[in-house]
Order: structure tokens, then sequence, then C-alpha cells
């Protein structure tokens, strides 16, 4: 079976992460959305955590704006890419990049002037009370009215994948998946029989908009101080 732990996934997936948002029309207009969403709410200047910040592929478009970028990856491959891209792109004064975790990010509170969390790193933490103290680390790392940036894998998009790429192996998967958005190991060797040796993802929970949603709200509430999350469309 596959390697499905997220650390490993894009160790092993290497460039892909950085050539997917320039891969076909679909995934430049999830690029080109994101960045014309951030472009209007992000701040002027300042210094931006890019958390899941993979490659560097958004890391580079905030350095060419003039942001100073902090990228934080779970993969230590990422994170050397996104140094390279960095060089390449001549930002290598404007961004760092090192290895963390979203769940225990060792910045102090109130740090950043924007936190970014894009293409779904969140939905890589499945279980539930990781995800709230994930998202609570997102909120307390950002200064006190300051945007905070997150989109997700939505479920929806998730079983329209699984139908388009792997319905005769994974149809058994469709029922739990829908039911609670939860695409884990244990369920793939459950539901393969033995025969998912090829290519499979990361481990991952998949969203619906209001469950989302909700799980921000909580979050934030759960901080002393408050700023703006921004709820980007699901990917």
């Amino acid at each position: 079976m596959a390697d499905m732990n997220p650390q490993s996934y894009y160790d092993e997936f290497a460039e892909g992460e950085w050539e997917r948002l320039d891969r076909d029309p679909v995934t430049r207009l999830e690029f080109e959305n994101t960045t014309d969403y951030l472009e209007t709410h992000l701040p002027e200047t300042g210094h931006i955590l890019d958390v899941g910040g993979a490659a560097g592929r958004y890391a580079c478009w905030l350095g060419e704006r003039g942001h100073d970028v902090t990228l934080v990856d779970l993969s230590e491959r990422q994170v050397e890419l996104a140094r390279e891209n960095a060089k390449s792109g001549g930002f290598e004064d404007r961004i760092s990049a090192e290895q963390g975790d979203v769940r225990d990010l060792r910045f102090e509170a109130d740090s950043f002037d924007a936190v970014c969390c894009l293409g779904g790193p969140i939905s890589h933490v499945v279980d539930d009370d990781e995800r709230a103290v994930a998202m609570a680390e997102l909120r307390r790392v950002a200064c006190p009215d300051s945007p905070v940036f997150v989109s997700v894998i939505g479920r929806f998009a998730a079983i329209r994948d699984i139908l388009k790429f792997n319905l005769d192996a994974s149809y058994p998967l469709l029922a739990p998946i829908t039911e609670d958005g939860k695409y884990t190991a244990e369920r793939v060797e459950k539901f393969s029989d033995g025969d998912s040796d090829g290519e499979g993802f990361a481990e991952c929970h998949f969203f619906r908009a209001d469950e989302f949603e909700s799980e921000l709200e909580k979050a934030a509430s759960k901080s002393s101080s408050w700023s703006d999350w921004r709820v980007l469309q699901t990917v």
C-alpha cells in the first residue's frame, strides 16, 4: 500500500507540488483566484507566514510583491525546493523556509502581519481535535486584526476526483467519505482488499463549507485577540 503519511507523500511528490498550480486550466484558475483574493485583502507591507507553503509557489508570489515571507512546511524536500525557488526568483533575501508543523508553530503570539495556509494543508490534519489546535495556532501567531487566509480540500471535489480517477478501485470509499470527509490509511486498507499498491494520496479530511466555517469560528473564539479569517473558496 502507498505511504499516506503527508510528510512522506510530499517528500516523494517533490517538484510536482510546485508544478501542480500550473499543470492545467483548473489548477491555474485555483492559483489566479487565490492570488486575486490575496491582492485584495493583504496588507500593503509586512511579514507574512506561509504555513504548508510547500515548494514556495505562493511565497514567491508574495516576495515578488515586496513582502517578507517565512515559509513553514512539514516536508523536508518541499522546504529545500522552496529555498531553491526563492533563490531562482531572486527573493532569497525576502523568503526564508523551514520545517514545521501547523499544530505546533514555534513562533510567538502576534508575530505576523498576515498568515496564509493555502492549498489544503489543514485538510491533512485528519483528527478533529488536532485540527482545532492547528487552526488556533494559525490565529495565535497573527497580529491582532491581521488576516488569516485558509483554503481546504472540499468534500465534493474529493468525491468528484475519486469518481473520475479511481472509480473501480475506490467506489467502496465513497459512502464513508461522503458521511464524514475522512480519507485515512485504515479506510483504504479496509476497502482495498489488499490491492492498493499503486499511488494514493496523503491522509486527508475533506470539508463541507459549513463545517469549515464552524471550525474557524471555534478557533477564533479560543483566542485572546481577534483578526479576520479570510475563508477562500474550497479547492
